[in-house]
């Protein structure tokens, strides 16, 4: 990764070690229960993400976002950890978490460095980042 991205990814607003921290709380909870053959819905992860991590107005668009990023459906048709976010939440080291998250993010959705890079110094609107990779 290059140094432009990283920075990119340390003035992310509410610290990128918090989103780190969610992140790894809900890899870490989803784990727990699959170990134990509980089933995982979008609708039960939802309902943990509100109130565990305390995105109250946003835990449907988060979970959403989980699973579609980082989670699949085993044979019982309950959501797991992909291999990728299983070997994610493995690593103690929180650099080479935001790293390694950064990079697959990036190579998953279009624009993703580049609009955080757009953001860097000071947010703008959505028509502005329309505008940006519509170019």
């Amino acid at each position: 990764m290059t140094t432009n991205k990283l920075m990119t990814i340390i003035r992310l607003p509410h610290s990128p070690e918090s989103y780190l921290m969610s992140l790894n709380k809900i890899f870490s909870w989803i784990d727990s229960e699959c170990q134990v053959g509980n089933t995982i819905t979008s609708e039960l992860l939802s309902e943990w993400i509100r109130k565990n991590i305390g995105w109250e107005k946003s835990s449907d668009q988060a979970a959403r976002f989980v699973v579609s990023t980082f989670l699949k459906k085993d044979d019982k048709d309950s959501l797991v950890l992909t291999e990728w976010s299983k070997q994610w939440l493995s690593i103690d080291d929180f650099t080479i978490k935001s790293e390694l998250l950064f990079d697959y993010l990036d190579d998953r959705i279009i624009f993703f460095g580049e609009i955080l890079q757009l953001l860097e110094n000071e947010p703008k609107s959505a028509k502005d980042i329309l505008d940006y990779i519509s170019v």
